[in-house]
């Protein structure tokens, strides 16, 4: 049985997929009172996120690899192996970003380099829509994916921008 791509996306892609929005933004405005009341770093958890969401933006690579009814052999490797990137750069950044172990010197580290991880994961987020846009030049998409896409990556990196912002003013935790 061959897979057939559907002609628009589900209702329920787009409610999670806008849903998935919430964290960034609720993270990024989060009151600085609140912020520091809480037994977690915000700014290390807007990171985690955008990281765990940047990460299954690449997985979509590896489904479309594994059931795209038009992609060929050599496609479907050269998916498969990007797929994996995004989650590989994301989990340098957060290693990185974290700082130094104890008894290991500091000055050899990120330390906690918020703006600069934010930025990364933010590239990486516009590299998989451009990847995610040239894909769909060559294999059928659900229609509104793109957009959807294009809403969802300019919302998160958006989110992850005005937090590390907000964290070099020293107004989120």
């Amino acid at each position: 049985m061959t897979p057939q791509i559907p002609p628009r996306l589900p209702s329920v892609a787009l409610l999670l997929g806008y849903g998935g929005l919430i964290p960034f933004w609720a993270l990024a405005l989060l009151p600085g009172a609140v912020a520091e009341a809480l037994p977690f770093s915000v700014a290390d958890a807007l990171l985690l996120y955008g990281a765990l969401i940047v990460t299954f933006v690449g997985a979509i690579s590896w489904g479309i690899a594994l059931v795209h009814p038009h992609a060929a052999p050599e496609l479907r490797s050269q998916l498969l192996i990007y797929s994996v990137l995004p989650s590989l750069i994301c989990f340098a950044t957060l290693v990185w970003q974290r700082g130094p172990a104890q008894g290991h010197d500091a000055a050899s580290s990120g330390g906690s380099g918020v703006g600069l991880a934010a930025a990364v994961l933010i590239a990486v987020a516009l590299l998989a829509l451009r990847q995610d846009r040239r894909l769909s030049r060559r294999l059928a998409m659900p229609e509104g994916f793109l957009r959807l896409r294009l809403h969802l990556t300019v919302g998160a990196a958006l989110g992850l921008a005005v937090g590390a912002v907000r964290h070099s003013a020293g107004l989120l935790g």
